[in-house]
C-alpha cells in the first residue's frame, strides 16, 4: 500500500519524487522500459524517415529518445538506436546534407525565420528578441567576438542557447557563413544529443561547442567532424566585478536558490531539507527566480506551506541582476537541486559572492569538477539537509571566491577560448593577429568594454550578405 508524503510522491521501498524528471529517471532504470522506449524510438525513425520521408523530424524524435536514455539508469543507450545515429550522420555528409536541407523544408524552420524578419534587421542579423526598455549594450542570441580581418584570418561569431542554433541555420547561410567565420556555441540545456548539432555536421568550418558536463563533451568529441568541445560553459562568463565578497553586507539568509519557478527546479526538495532542520539552527531562506511552465511564485509559497516551512521563505521575484548579487552576499550558501541544468550561472555568481555552493549529485549538465574541496559539496538529495548543517556549522572551511577568480569568470574562459580558436587556425596554417573581444554572461550576451562594443557594429552590417534569401524556404 502507497504512502504519500507532504509536496512529493512516494510509495514504501521507493524513493520519494519531488518532480517529474524524478519519476522519469526512476522507471528508465528498468531494463525492459529502456528496450520499449529503444524499440518505439526505431519505429518513429523508420516511420518519419522512410514513410514520410522526413528525416529533421526523424532525427528530432530519435535524439529526444536517446538524450532519455543517456540520462537515466546507467547511461548504455540500446544498439539499435545507435545504428540509427549512424545513419543520421550519413545524412550529415558533406555531399549530402540531407538533414539540413529537410529542417529548411519544415514549419518550424519557416516559423522562426519569419519571427525575426518580422522584427526588422537590426534584430535579425543578432537573432535578437526586441523589448519596449531597450538597452544597446544588451546583445542578442549572436555576438561578434572577433570581426573578419582578411581572408587568411577569420572571424569569430559566438551563439547562445541551443534553441538559437536552429534560427541561426533558419537565417543564415551558414555554409557561406564558416567561409569566414568560426562559430562558437553555447548550449543551455543538458544532454547534447540534439538534432541541431547534427545539422552542422560536414558544413566545412570550425565550430567550437561549450560542453561543460563530460558526458556531453564526450558525445561532441564522439561526432568529431568540425565540431570542437570545450568544457567551459554558460556559467563560465560571469563578472568577478559585479558579484564580489564584502563584509558591507549582513548576512540576512542561511540558504539561497536561484531557480525559475519551474517544478523541474525541485523547491520542494530544498522544503524538505528545510524542515528537518531545527529552526534556531536555520531560520531563513532567499528564493530568486520568475515565473516559468505555469507556475507562480504562489505556488511556491503552497509547495513551502505543506512542509511547514512558509514563515521561513522569502521570495525575490523578477529582480534585477544587480539585486540578485546583493541577496547572494546576504546569503551564507547557495543550493542547485535541479536534476537537469547545463547552463546554470547562480551557482558561479555564489561563487564570486565568496559563498559556497552544495549541488545534488543527481544533476547532469554542471561541470562536476568545478564542485570540490574549495568551492562546496555534491550530495545525494536524501543528505541535502546535513550537508546544509555542515555548511553552516563550518563555512570557512571553503574558499570560493579564490578559487573562482583562478579557474572561472569571462576573463580566464576568454583567454581559454582564444587559445583554442587560435590552435584551430594555426593548425590550418591561418593567421591569428588579435584575440577576442571580452563578452560577460549579465544575465544575457553583453560585451565587458565599450569600445569593443562599437569596433564589432560594422561586422554586424557585414553579416547582412550571409542571410538567406526569403525565397530560400
Amino acid at each position: 500500500m502507497g504512502m504519500k508524503l507532504r509536496g512529493s510522491f512516494a510509495v514504501r521501498g521507493m524513493p520519494s519524487f519531488y518532480g517529474p524528471v524524478d519519476v522519469l529517471e526512476y522507471l528508465l532504470r528498468w531494463p525492459p522500459l529502456r528496450w520499449a522506449l529503444a524499440s518505439v524510438c526505431l519505429l518513429v525513425y523508420w516511420a518519419r524517415r522512410y514513410i514520410l520521408r522526413n528525416p529533421y523530424a526523424a532525427a528530432k524524435a530519435t535524439l529526444m529518445c536517446q538524450r532519455q536514455l543517456c540520462a537515466t539508469g546507467d547511461g548504455r543507450v540500446p544498439a539499435v538506436v545507435l545504428r540509427i545515429n549512424k545513419d543520421l550522420q550519413r545524412l550529415c555528409a558533406p555531399h549530402c546534407k540531407g538533414l539540413l536541407h529537410s529542417f529548411l523544408r519544415s514549419r518550424h524552420a519557416q516559423r522562426l525565420a519569419n519571427k525575426f524578419r518580422g522584427y526588422g534587421m537590426h534584430y535579425t542579423i543578432r537573432l535578437k528578441h526586441p523589448r519596449p526598455d531597450e538597452d544597446p549594450r544588451r546583445q542578442g542570441d549572436l555576438i561578434v567576438l572577433k570581426p573578419r580581418i582578411s581572408p587568411r584570418e577569420k572571424g569569430v561569431i559566438l551563439v547562445a542557447f541551443t534553441e538559437s542554433i536552429s534560427s541561426l541555420l533558419s537565417l543564415y547561410n551558414v555554409t557561406g557563413l564558416l567561409k569566414d567565420y568560426r562559430l562558437v556555441l553555447e548550449p543551455s540545456s543538458f544532454g547534447y544529443q540534439d538534432v541541431s548539432f547534427l545539422m552542422l555536421l560536414g558544413l566545412g568550418g570550425d565550430i567550437v561547442v561549450q560542453a561543460p558536463y563530460e558526458p556531453d563533451y564526450d558525445y561532441i568529441m564522439h561526432l568529431g567532424s568540425n565540431l570542437h568541445p570545450t568544457r567551459l560553459g554558460a556559467g563560465d562568463w560571469i563578472d568577478a566585478d559585479s558579484f564580489v565578497a564584502t563584509d558591507k553586507v549582513e548576512k540576512q539568509y542561511d540558504v539561497a536558490m536561484v531557480a525559475s519557478w519551474s517544478k523541474i527546479k525541485r523547491h520542494s526538495l530544498l522544503f524538505a531539507a528545510v524542515s528537518r532542520i531545527e529552526r534556531s539552527r536555520l531560520q531563513r531562506v532567499a528564493l530568486i527566480g520568475y515565473p516559468a511552465s505555469g507556475r507562480t511564485a504562489e505556488d511556491i509559497r503552497r509547495a513551502a506551506a505543506r512542509y511547514g516551512v512558509l514563515d521561513r521563505i522569502h521570495i525575490h521575484e523578477n529582480i534585477q541582476h544587480e539585486k540578485v548579487a546583493t541577496v547572494l552576499q546576504a546569503s551564507r550558501m547557495a543550493v542547485l537541486l535541479s536534476p537537469r541544468e547545463g547552463a546554470n550561472r547562480g551557482i558561479y555568481e555564489a561563487l564570486f559572492c565568496d559563498i559556497p555552493i552544495i549541488v545534488s549529485a543527481s544533476n547532469k549538465g554542471v561541470n562536476r569538477k568545478h564542485v570540490n574541496s574549495s568551492t562546496g559539496l555534491l550530495v545525494e538529495d536524501a543528505k541535502l539537509h546535513e550537508a546544509i548543517e555542515s555548511v553552516l556549522e563550518e563555512p570557512f572551511r571553503f574558499s570560493p571566491r579564490a578559487w573562482a577568480l583562478a579557474n572561472t569568470g569571462y576573463r580566464n574562459s576568454t583567454v581559454q577560448l582564444s587559445d583554442l580558436i587560435e590552435e584551430l587556425a594555426k593548425r590550418q596554417g591561418e593567421e591569428w593577429t588579435h584575440g577576442l573581444f571580452f563578452k560577460k554572461n549579465a544575465p544575457g550576451l553583453r560585451y565587458v568594454l565599450e569600445e569593443e562594443r562599437l569596433r564589432a557594429e560594422p561586422s554586424y552590417v557585414l553579416l547582412e550578405s550571409y542571410l538567406r534569401n526569403e525565397k530560400a524556404h
